[in-house]
């Protein structure tokens, strides 16, 4: 069984409950920039180190908001696909989730 890692209340996944905890007070680890970072978006309840997690490398091309190389569990049947968001409604939808874990604080 996995971990949810997706704040329902927004369209982009929140990070891990460790990534999160590491991360309070701070700008959301979704943030992208022109330098690439693995990013995990969840991990089986039973930890990372034991079937996997789910991670996905972030970063700005230009206008573009590039999710690539993912890295799924162990026993994922699928492959994904690169994904590519407009950088200024990436940013926009990560500032509003941001304003939105900072009210429910």
């Amino acid at each position: 069984m996995w971990k949810s890692t997706a704040d329902r209340s927004t369209r982009l996944p929140t990070p891990s409950a460790t990534a999160t905890t590491k991360t309070a007070g701070r700008p959301s680890p979704l943030r992208a920039t022109g330098e690439a970072r693995r990013l995990e978006l969840g991990e089986p309840e039973c930890t990372g180190g034991c079937c996997g997690f789910l991670t996905v490398v972030v970063q700005r091309c230009g206008g573009i908001v590039q999710w690539s190389d993912w890295e799924l569990p162990a026993k994922a049947p699928t492959r994904l696909l690169d994904l590519h968001f407009d950088a200024d409604q990436y940013d926009a939808e990560v500032a509003r989730a941001e304003a939105d874990r900072a009210t429910a604080s």
